[in-house]
């Protein structure tokens, strides 16, 4: 298995695994992305980063799609905000997690971040034992707010 940083050529295969997670979250009806969406996001300078894990034969068996944070306010660092990550289930309890984890917190390192922050549905508890594993924090000081734009 090898893990690479994803390009604007490989918005297709990103864009599918955001919609399998979509799916298994149940929230594929309300997922709008777009292959030609990822396109654009994965070139803008401040936009979305994605890690890919691939087989020997380059096959897509796991996604990390992450972006930066400004935190001025705090320090004038960044956090490593991971917004998905995915392993196929085929391919689960093989440690693909835990290498895409390590390389986002080897990037975090190197771009001198704050600190990693993600969200996880309370009722994925294989999720929840997996993010502890990697000695992931629950916040109970902050309360996420939404508010849909449309």
């Amino acid at each position: 298995m090898i893990i690479r940083s994803a390009t604007p050529d490989d918005a297709e295969i990103v864009c599918q695994m955001i919609h399998k997670l979509a799916d298994f979250e149940g929230l594929s009806a309300s997922c709008e992305l777009t292959a030609e969406m990822v396109h654009r996001m994965l070139q803008e300078k401040n936009g979305l980063f994605a890690l890919l894990a691939e087989t020997e034969n380059k096959t897509t068996i796991g996604l990390a799609a992450y972006f930066f944070i400004p935190l001025a306010i705090l320090s004038g660092r960044t956090v490593l905000y991971l917004e998905d990550l995915w392993v196929e289930p085929a391919f689960r309890g093989k440690g693909i997690a835990t290498k895409l984890f390590q390389h986002l917190e080897q990037i975090a390192k190197k771009q001198h971040c704050l600190r990693m922050e993600w969200k996880c549905l309370q009722q994925n508890t294989p999720a929840i034992a997996f993010y502890q594993a990697m000695h992931g924090n629950i916040s109970d000081t902050w309360m996420t707010f939404m508010k849909t734009i449309s």
